[in-house]
């Protein structure tokens, strides 16, 4: 009986040690395929900026089709929380893009990427992801009064498997 219950007791403080380091390897895998995507993101924007004209609002033009894939929160990955697509407009760095992201449990990350000013089609603010699962977005390259900015749209939503019930696509 004793030996039950300080096997228990071993069991349960091993476990306490044990869940901040997989919390932080969590985290860690996660921002690595965060930076992965932010990565390919940047490669298909410089294609887009290196190899097509700016057209003016209204006219069709190229575009890219991207996708982004926010993983979902499981044993092996941290949920993300949120990730934000926004021009930083950062000193010395007028054609940056910031990507920001948020992980469950309150990490933080981020990437500067200096292919184009990027804006939602929809207006200023940031484009902001919140559902695991994979992102569509269009990137197409518009002239403005301002210069050449890349207009992100998002295009569709696919859920990861498990959320499959609880989610619409977005239009």
């Amino acid at each position: 009986m004793l030996r039950a219950v300080l096997a228990v007791v071993l069991a349960g403080a091993l476990l306490a040690v044990s869940l901040p380091a997989i919390d932080d390897a969590r985290a860690d895998r996660t921002a690595a395929h965060l930076r992965s995507e932010a990565g390919e993101f940047e490669r298909e924007l410089g294609t887009l900026v290196a190899g097509d004209d700016a057209v003016r609002p209204g006219k069709p033009g190229a575009r890219r089709v991207i996708s982004l894939r926010l993983p979902r929160r499981s044993f092996a990955a941290a949920g993300v929380e949120v990730l934000r697509i926004n021009s930083s407009g950062a000193a010395g760095r007028p054609g940056s893009t910031r990507i920001v992201w948020h992980l469950a449990g309150g990490r933080n990350g981020s990437l500067t990427i200096d292919v184009a000013r990027v804006q939602r089609a929809d207006g200023d603010g940031p484009l902001v992801l919140r559902e695991p699962g994979t992102h569509r977005l269009a990137a197409s390259l518009r002239r403005t009064s301002g210069g050449r900015v890349v207009v992100l749209r998002r295009l569709n939503f696919k859920p990861d498997r498990e959320d499959s019930r609880s989610h619409a696509p977005d239009a």
